[in-house]
């Protein structure tokens, strides 16, 4: 039996039952001979003649059925966009969760410190926050240099810096408001360059941060216990008195004093600060948590 008069009973067969195989539903309506050739055939001006099946679609989705066309085509390469972006850059800039956690936490924060600053002094107290991904917003700076294929370097960060355009993260304005409410001193300490703290200064003011001071990395200097520590002695640039830190802010564990990613495997009571005077935020970004082992 030929190929052709194969398919032909097969089809034939599927019609006169009102019923088509998965594929030939698809086949109606282009009109196509299959003629068996004379030689197999008994009665070849009866076969030619009638024995013609209705298709619909096209020529092409025959060849399915007969297994005789091309690989199909493969899927096109998503266009450059959110579906390509870092999971960690989509869920800071996107994500529901990530307004609400930081609203949330700056809302708690503003509870605890004012609990602790009850009964102190107004003007002698302070609160140090941290500005990359703690009040300020770079997710922007990420994802540039992510959909250009490139990684972090100082002269790009400086010139995002110089732009001025970070924005405040959701929850540190409101925040920064209740402690000078409160009485409080706001200091920032940052390890964005002192070259670039006036911008940094410019910036803050312009999304409606307000602080008494901002103390940027000197160079080579990228600790920040002793610039936290000139908060406390009054020994600061800005002129500021003493002053009892009452809470730190921050991102990165570095940010806290004493703090390393070496904490993970300490003992609990080396984490007793955490929630009561040190308080942190996440940034799923980038931090020292990169340089950590796979687990």
């Amino acid at each position: 039996m030929t190929w052709r008069r194969y398919v032909s009973r097969v089809v034939d067969r599927y019609w006169i039952y009102g019923k088509a195989p998965q594929g030939l539903e698809v086949l109606r309506g282009f009109q196509l001979p299959l003629v068996v050739p004379e030689a197999h055939n008994p009665h070849p001006t009866h076969m030619n003649n009638h024995h013609r099946i209705a298709f619909t679609g096209s020529t092409c989705a025959l060849a399915v059925l007969l297994g005789a066309c091309a690989s199909p085509a493969p899927a096109p390469t998503p266009a450059p966009g959110a579906a390509s972006d870092p999971p960690a850059i989509h869920w800071v800039r996107t994500a529901a969760e990530h307004d609400l956690l930081f609203q949330q936490t700056y809302a708690w924060i503003a509870e605890r410190v004012e609990a602790r600053a009850s009964g102190l002094e107004r003007g002698s107290w302070a609160v140090i926050v941290d500005a990359d991904e703690t009040v300020l917003d770079n997710s922007e700076y990420q994802l540039r240099r992510s959909r250009q294929g490139l990684g972090y370097t100082s002269d790009s960060w400086a010139v995002w810096v110089r732009e001025e355009a970070a924005p405040a993260l959701p929850g540190a304005v409101s925040f920064l408001r209740r402690v000078k409410e409160l009485g409080g001193r706001v200091a920032v300490v940052t390890n964005r360059n002192e070259d670039v703290c006036e911008p940094t200064r410019r910036n803050l003011a312009a999304v409606g941060l307000t602080v008494d001071v901002v103390l940027c990395r000197q160079p080579g200097v990228s600790e920040k216990e002793t610039r936290s520590r000139s908060v406390q002695d009054g020994t600061t640039s800005a002129g500021l008195p003493p002053l009892e830190i009452v809470a730190w802010v921050g991102d990165n564990i570095h940010d806290f004093p004493g703090g390393s990613q070496e904490l993970r495997n300490s003992d609990p009571g080396s984490l007793a600060d955490f929630g009561v005077r040190f308080f942190l935020l996440p940034n799923p970004m980038y931090g020292s948590w990169e340089r950590n082992p796979p687990s």
